[in-house]
């Protein structure tokens, strides 16, 4: 529990959250700086992961099988709310599972190559899903979406 209690991620979460509970306000420069940062973190996600991709061939990002399955993943999770008549569980069950499977046909994001890279796992291979699932999602996502509308 220390461990957890103690990591920077937990510090920063309980210092915004009672910031936002007493309305505190901060000074200019600072917010002017928190903005700053957080627009940079983007920028940096693609930047940390093209740095990554560079270190495997594209021939071998599109050639590998394995690659391919967080692809069909979407596919799997519309098939499972199709048999189980998700959408009817709810009242306006069907937009709010558009929202929810909006965010499980996106592609995968460069955070999971941030973390790959600073646990020493295989960053090469999360980043090749990255650029694969980007790539892939200008097809796949209009095609999830309509299939979403016709069978849900």
């Amino acid at each position: 529990w220390k461990k957890v209690l103690t990591n920077i991620n937990m510090i920063a979460i309980a210092a915004g959250a009672l910031l936002y509970w007493f309305r505190v306000v901060l000074p200019a420069p600072l917010q002017n700086t928190m903005s700053t940062v957080g627009n940079m973190m983007g920028p940096m996600g693609m930047l940390l992961a093209g740095m990554a991709i560079a270190e495997k061939p594209l021939r071998e990002v599109f050639c590998t099988r394995r690659n391919y399955l967080p692809t069909v993943c979407p596919l799997v999770v519309l098939v499972l709310l199709w048999v189980c008549h998700a959408s009817s569980w709810v009242a306006d069950g069907k937009n709010i599972l558009m929202t929810v499977y909006l965010a499980a046909i996106t592609p995968a994001c460069a955070t999971v190559t941030s973390m790959a890279q600073l646990y020493d796992r295989d960053a090469a291979h999360s980043s090749a899903l990255y650029v694969l699932t980007t790539l892939l999602s200008i097809v796949s996502m209009p095609v999830m979406i309509g299939l979403f509308d016709l069978l849900l």
